[in-house]
């Protein structure tokens, strides 16, 4: 058995298998046996039942996915505007992980299939953290992904430069990148060619086209 499941074998069992070090906890829900070395495969199964599968698995849950390290208690899905459902999970008990909806560019590229999921990029995983998830938390993660090589810091950057003005969680993005982006510069260990150069800054004005809807939509709202 590679992963053990906490509904499964019941609250008891799980605990003290994990107090006697049988287990390490990998989400709320699932452990992996201590003698397994998790791959990014194994690690999707872990977060499958919170992944429907008309969405595609982003922000710090895809990064763990990919990556490994701290669980980050928190699921990240991103699927077709306005089509936000609940995951259905066939097991249902106590341990589960928030899970929130999203729309943007994750469900329209291309998705890499990993098990029973469809993940998204390293680097679109990283853009997605940051605009969307607890900074607390992806700011640090982000970080150490460009500091180890594991995610490039120019894949990133064209991650970010192509996200969505008029998607929830811009201007948030760009705030942060504004401060943060420096710092990624300078722990970035991929070779270095230039192409950085002024990438501080990101759009922040709203094309005028959007505005207008925005200002349509308001009215007709009131």
């Amino acid at each position: 058995m590679i992963l053990i499941d906490a509904d499964a074998v019941g609250s008891v069992t799980y605990d003290r298998l994990v107090r006697d070090g049988v287990v390490v906890p990998a989400t709320r829900r699932f452990a992996f046996p201590a003698d397994v070395n998790p791959s990014p495969g194994i690690r999707a199964w872990c977060v499958a039942p919170s992944v429907p599968t008309h969405t595609v698995l982003s922000g710090l849950a895809g990064l763990w996915v990919w990556h490994g390290g701290s669980w980050p208690g928190e699921v990240t899905v991103v699927g077709k505007r306005g089509l936000h459902r609940a995951a259905v999970d066939h097991h249902p008990g106590p341990a589960r992980d928030r899970v929130t909806f999203h729309s943007g560019l994750a469900w329209r590229d291309p998705a890499t299939t990993l098990g029973p999921i469809a993940i998204a990029s390293p680097a679109r995983c990283c853009s997605d953290a940051l605009r969307w998830d607890a900074h607390r938390v992806a700011i640090p993660v982000v970080a150490r992904t460009v500091a180890t090589g594991a995610v490039p810091l120019a894949s990133i950057v064209a991650e970010v430069r192509r996200d969505n003005l008029r998607g929830a969680g811009y201007a948030r993005l760009a705030q942060l990148w504004r401060v943060l982006y420096p710092v990624l510069e300078g722990i970035d260990v991929t070779p270095q060619d230039g192409r950085h150069t002024a990438l501080r800054s990101l759009p922040t004005e709203r094309p005028e086209s959007n505005r207008r809807q925005i200002t349509h939509d308001r009215a007709v709202a009131r």
